[in-house]
Order: C-alpha cells, then structure tokens, then sequence
C-alpha cells in the first residue's frame, strides 16, 4: 500500500483508533525475544526500534530490562500518544528515511516492517 509511506496516513489511522490500542506486526516480544536475546545481550544496550507503531514490542522489552530504547514513527498522532501511555520510553516523531540521530547513536536497530511500504 503506497499509503504506508505518508505520515498524513498514519496521522488519520492512529487517531481513529482508541486510546491504549495495540497491533504487533508479523511477531510479538514474546515470539522474538530468543532472537533479540541472542543478539543484544546486555540489557544496557542503546536500542532504536524504528517504525514502531502501537505495537508492545518496546514496552514488553523495557519490562524484560531493556531500558534505553528510543522508539521511531512517523505519526506525531501516535508518538504524543505513546508518550502519554509510556514515558517511561522516549518517542521520537521521524521519517526512517531522515533519521535526527548521529552516526553510532545505538548499539541496535529493530524494524519489523517499516521498509516494507518504502520499496
């Protein structure tokens, strides 16, 4: 869907949907959790999870002891949200393709599905 790429898209989605909703998709926290065990050991790691929607991924790795993770999404509707629900977290409104960060920001970087719409 061509639409996936347009933060206006996003925007209308999110703010359709009531306050506390949640999609996971392809894989949740808890179907994935070996994998990112494996590869990002330490609990202090910096971590970016790019396009990271409503899903509980983040929240379910910071109560799992990943505590220094920045989420990214497009939608400035969802990031005010989700900084309301989790302020625990920091939530960053960005393009993917024009990130604010320096180079090495992060130890790790997780997209479950963010290129999908940019190719």
């Amino acid at each position: 869907n061509e639409s996936y790429g347009s933060a206006a898209y996003w925007d209308e989605r999110y703010s359709q949907e009531p306050a506390g909703s949640h999609f996971d998709w392809f894989q949740s926290y808890s179907e994935l959790s070996d994998l990112i065990q494996q590869h990002v050991p330490l609990p202090e790691a910096k971590i970016c999870v790019l396009g990271c929607g409503n899903s509980t991924l983040s929240q379910d790795m910071y109560e799992a002891g990943y505590h220094s993770v920045v989420n990214v999404d497009i939608s400035q509707v969802l990031v005010e949200r989700m900084r309301t629900e989790h302020p625990e977290m920091t939530w960053v409104q960005a393009d993917v393709r024009e990130l604010p960060f320096e180079s090495a920001s992060f130890d790790v970087a997780i997209d479950k599905g963010s290129v999908t719409p940019l190719v």
